[in-house]
């Protein structure tokens, strides 16, 4: 059960408005929070227990993790059990194999580019040419990524799943009237058995009208776009809880 929860803030102020929907939506349910610093979060210093939820960014949230003895999940933004729902062609590869088959003289097709094992460790890329490439200097050449054939989504949709249980469905980018199967979306939600207790589900409405995944999003620090708060808060400590079980 969760007593306390720490959310992320900057002189006093949530710093993001999913942040500032987990300050609002645990106090709601009369859950006490506290307004802490970014560097408070990571310098060590405060009394961190399984029963703390932290809010905020996921490298922060990460950190909290660690640091109560817990290991932050390997990313599952694409489960093989989904791949039905894929829609395009995807393949798991490492960033060596990427800059080497577009640093050669062959033609490459066009490509999103996103990391396979680590949460937002770098957002994802489109690929057009090998300088596409070069804000991933950093990384080294066995990260895993994921790359994708290119294509584009008229509309971009997510689900918030909370034990199973669709508690909502917010539009996020391109025509909003552009609605995602409710169908494929259910369907997709049944038969992600690994899924978290809480996460987003993101869904994308391709030019001849079909219903494709574009990914999943773990709980543990998400994005809460039209989401309530009182809703959210719950999504946040159903992925907790299970991560502190």
């Amino acid at each position: 059960m969760i007593e306390k929860v720490f959310v992320q803030a900057e002189a006093g102020v949530p710093v993001d408005e999913a942040f500032h929907k987990a300050w609002h939506g645990f106090r709601k349910r009369r859950i006490p929070c506290d307004l802490v610093e970014e560097q408070t979060l990571l310098d060590g210093s405060l009394p961190l227990t399984r029963q703390t939820l932290v809010a905020g960014a996921i490298r922060v949230v990460e950190q909290a993790i660690t640091q109560i003895g817990m290991r932050p999940p390997t990313a599952n933004n694409l489960p093989e059990e989904l791949r039905a729902y894929f829609g395009r062609r995807i393949q798991k590869t490492d960033l060596g194999q990427v800059r080497k088959q577009w640093r050669s003289q062959v033609s490459q097709e066009a490509c999103f580019l996103k990391p396979l094992d680590k949460n937002k460790a770098f957002p994802a890329i489109a690929l057009f040419d090998a300088d596409d490439l070069r804000g991933l200097d950093r990384f080294a050449d066995d990260t895993r990524v994921i790359v994708s054939e290119y294509v584009v989504f008229e509309s971009e949709w997510r689900a918030f799943v909370v034990q199973g249980e669709v508690v909502g469905l917010a539009h996020y980018q391109g025509d909003f009237f552009q609605y995602p199967d409710r169908d494929t979306l259910l369907s997709a939600i049944r038969d992600f058995h690994q899924a978290p207790a809480g996460y987003g589900i993101d869904f994308g409405v391709l030019s001849g009208g079909r219903t494709v995944l574009i990914e999943a999003n773990d709980g543990y620090s998400l994005g809460s776009y039209s989401l309530n708060s009182v809703d959210y808060s719950r999504l946040l400590e159903a992925r907790w809880e299970e991560l502190a079980a």
